[in-house]
């Protein structure tokens, strides 16, 4: 019975039985605020392992070659898909990059910004004082209930 318990605590903690968190991010290769936000979502990567990441890049005439290269300009290692005709932006809801739209099992949970950095076209406050993306995953992580939130960005329209 003991050893029984112990599996079942070190399964609760490793987050067996919990809905898996997925993270769609949308980006494009020559939106200039979603290059700037580069080094924050590999932090971010990095940080939270159990967490399923992919760049969704819903840009038209984005060549696969294309998108190669800058992986490797970037030295970005997440997951990538073109999203030829930004048929996954608009189902998933996003409508700018960088945007990040978070799903629980098919259901979205939050949908907007990585962080509060920018506060207008082109305007920006230095140093971000909430990190919207990183909130849900900690929440998540948590166990905490992921009621849906939105939260205002500002980059590239998704066209």
């Amino acid at each position: 019975m003991l050893v029984r318990r112990e599996f079942l605590l070190l399964g609760a903690l490793a987050g067996w039985g919990r809905t898996r968190l997925r993270v769609e991010l949308y980006w494009a290769t020559e939106c200039p605020i979603a290059g700037r936000y580069v080094p924050e979502v590999k932090r971010i990567v990095e940080r939270y392992g159990e967490v399923e990441f992919e760049m969704v890049f819903a840009e038209e005439g984005l060549t696969e070659e294309r998108l190669e290269r800058w992986k490797r300009e970037y030295g970005v290692k997440v997951a990538t898909v073109r999203d030829e005709g930004a048929r996954r932006a608009r189902r998933a809801g996003a409508r700018m990059t960088p945007e990040a739209v978070v799903w629980l099992g098919e259901r979205v949970v939050y949908r907007g910004r990585i962080d509060d950095r920018y506060v207008g076209w082109g305007k920006t406050k230095g140093e971000a004082e909430r990190r919207d993306l990183v909130e849900v995953i900690e929440a998540w992580r948590a166990g905490k209930a992921l009621p849906m939130r939105e939260a205002r960005g500002y980059g590239c329209v998704i066209e």
